[in-house]
């Protein structure tokens, strides 16, 4: 039976679980005011929810072109963001409004396999859990969007990350746990990360630890169940990494003891301060086609995804 939103006139949340979407009516005429919107199990495709629930027909179309007749509200940059958006995703005689105020969207437990367009009528979104879908390519430029700042895309099948020379510069909380990843080539489009979980992907090369060293904004890093840290010699040589580009790290919830403080500088001492020429990286860094996938959920699943959607991207606290 159909149930029509347009009755509430000052809703601002909307949780939609396990409802067809062709059962949900009415949502074009609160869509500038929801501010968090979360839709579980009901969901294809970003698009289907996004922009085919709230499409309207063109009001005014150029005589030449053909295209929409667009008029921003003002002259500011965001502004003229937004009408590029809504031009790029006008289709079939319709016009895509913006969603204006929807600053969290929680897109979990649906049968998502990729990215799309329609992300980029999100102009202030802030949060986009996609976690739990079966997304394997993770598409940079599908994400470019000016105000967001954690992204969870744990738990699914993830195998690739395709920059396209995107570079994100809002995002600061990246959840990759739970994946397929064996390499971390396009990672560097995330310059502003300060907290990256990857636990339970298939990480194992000296090539990719240094790509994560390149992430400047750094500080908190989660890596359990990856070939690179299977012992605790992995740990010490990613901590000395991190320490000879005299940066400090919280790694696996955790953050360096004086006990292992005085085992790197023992390593120093005796085989210099580069750690690439210590002889613990050829026993520690293994390639991933040596290694088993383990997809545990110990660690970082198990989290409410409706009540925080965010919580797998949160670091253990410190021991002691």
């Amino acid at each position: 039976m159909p149930f029509d939103l347009s009755h509430f006139r000052s809703l601002t949340t909307l949780k939609i679980d396990r409802v067809p979407l062709s059962q949900v009516k009415g949502l074009l005429s609160i869509q500038q005011q929801i501010t968090k919107l979360s839709a579980l199990r009901c969901v294809r495709t970003i698009r289907e929810l996004i922009i085919e629930n709230v499409e309207e027909k063109r009001c005014g179309v150029h005589l030449t072109t053909g295209s929409p007749i667009l008029r921003p509200r003002s002259g500011s940059g965001v502004e003229k963001w937004r009408v590029t958006a809504m031009a790029k995703l006008t289709e079939n005689r319709m016009v895509v409004q913006p969603w204006h105020s929807l600053q969290i969207l929680n897109l979990s437990h649906n049968k998502v396999t990729h990215l799309d367009d329609s992300l980029q009528v999100l102009p202030v979104l802030r949060e986009l859990n996609l976690s739990h879908n079966t997304i394997q390519l993770l598409e940079v430029q599908f994400l470019c969007l000016p105000s967001l700042q954690k992204l969870n895309l744990a738990h699914n099948a993830i195998k690739r990350i395709i920059d396209g020379k995107n570079v994100l510069e809002t995002v600061t909380s990246l959840n990759l746990s739970h994946n397929r990843l064996h390499s971390l080539d396009g990672l560097s489009a995330f310059v502003s990360v300060t907290a990256l979980n990857l636990n339970y992907n298939l990480v194992g090369s000296k090539k990719d630890l240094h790509r994560i060293m390149k992430l400047r904004q750094l500080n908190t890093l989660c890596l359990q169940g990856n070939p690179i840290s299977s012992s605790q010699s992995s740990r010490l040589l990613l901590l000395a990494q991190f320490l000879h580009k005299s940066r400090d790290i919280q790694l696996d919830g955790e953050a360096i003891s004086e006990r292992e403080q005085s085992k790197i500088t023992s390593y120093k001492n005796r085989y210099g301060d580069d750690p690439d020429e210590w002889p613990l990286v050829q026993s520690v860094i293994r390639q991933p086609d040596s290694s088993s996938h383990s997809n545990s959920s110990s660690g970082d699943a198990g989290a409410d995804d409706e009540s925080d959607p965010f919580a797998e991207s949160r670091p253990r606290p410190l021991s002691g």
